[in-house]
């Protein structure tokens, strides 16, 4: 584990661009020290999603015949550069846990509702989840309420839960 934090950091470092995304260390956002180059911690958890700029992936498959190179689709599905692709991976995981414990958005919001108003408020969502074994952070509660509310009120409609439980 610490040998694949210390070439993770190594990469960020040799490779152009917005490499690693939602650093936590322990559980808190964390900004990796340059020293870690050299010597990564050796205790402690860290989470981060590795990102790559689209011409860095290129040039990874450069030795590898031209023949052999996926399509550009087929490359964006297996390993999408930037780093837009951090929080819908993020959003389709949390997604993916809830639908193991229920079985249609319409039970899940139901159980999330507490005051029966047919929305959600932030409480009501973060609680919902909680109960539910989704463990967020405040941002990360934020970001998925912002990325459901298509209507911008601040809560979470249930036709709004339902499109995104059953988007991709």
């Amino acid at each position: 584990g610490y040998w694949l934090a210390g070439e993770l950091v190594r990469l960020a470092v040799d490779e152009s661009g917005d490499n690693m995304a939602d650093v936590h260390f322990d559980n808190v956002p964390f900004i990796i020290p340059s020293s870690w180059v050299k010597q990564p911690r050796k205790q402690g958890q860290l989470s981060l999603y590795f990102c790559r700029e689209p011409q860095t992936i290129l040039d990874c498959l450069r030795p590898e015949p031209q023949a052999s190179w996926p399509t550009e689709e087929a490359l964006a599905r297996f390993q999408p550069s930037g780093t837009a692709w951090v929080n819908s991976d993020k959003f389709r995981r949390i997604k993916q846990k809830l639908s193991t414990k229920f079985l249609s958005a319409k039970k899940l919001f139901a159980k999330m509702d507490k005051d029966a108003n047919g929305s959600l408020d932030r409480k009501e969502f973060a609680r919902g989840l909680h109960e539910a074994g989704v463990l967020l952070e405040a941002h990360e509660i934020n970001d998925l309420i912002t990325h459901l509310d298509s209507d911008e009120s601040g809560t979470i409609g249930m036709q709004e839960f339902e499109d995104w439980w059953n988007s991709q």
